[in-house]
């Protein structure tokens, strides 16, 4: 039997990560753990980029490019279903407008790049912005 090695992740990867991990609770404390394609509850609600970050990466982090939902069945057949796609498309219209694209496309134009060092400061802001927000519970 053959040994695969994992392929470990670069600094920016790591970081990345940490700074969606953090985006994600953000995003769970404005809008809370509910769908917001289908409406229900659920507790491992997770960043829907509308937008794909492989195609708009300056997006990654702009809160209109999101929606919070389900995997099941929201996000998986966003990805898989072209015929439950449509209907997803047409939620995202009565959420954002029907020129979301459009107005998308211009935030994308005027963000700036994600550069290790940019990372870094995001990483900053939203750790800034939650001991903020545990402070206003208290």
């Amino acid at each position: 039997m053959k040994r695969t090695r994992l392929k470990r992740k670069s600094k920016r990867g790591l970081l990345e990560e940490e700074c969606d991990g953090l985006h994600l609770q953000i995003l769970r404390r404005e809008r809370g753990f509910k769908c917001e394609v289908c409406g229900k509850e659920d507790p491992n609600v997770g960043r829907f980029h509308i937008l794909s970050i492989g195609s708009h990466p300056r997006l990654r982090y702009s809160s209109l490019n999101i929606l919070l939902s389900c995997w099941m069945p929201c996000h998986y057949n966003w990805h898989h279903s072209f015929e439950k796609a449509k209907l997803i498309e047409k939620r995202i219209i009565e959420i954002r407008g029907k020129d979301y694209k459009t107005e998308l496309l211009i935030v994308e134009r005027v963000t700036e790049r994600l550069t290790y060092m940019r990372l870094g400061f995001i990483k900053l802001a939203f750790r800034a912005l939650l001991d903020r927000a545990d402070k206003e519970e208290k």
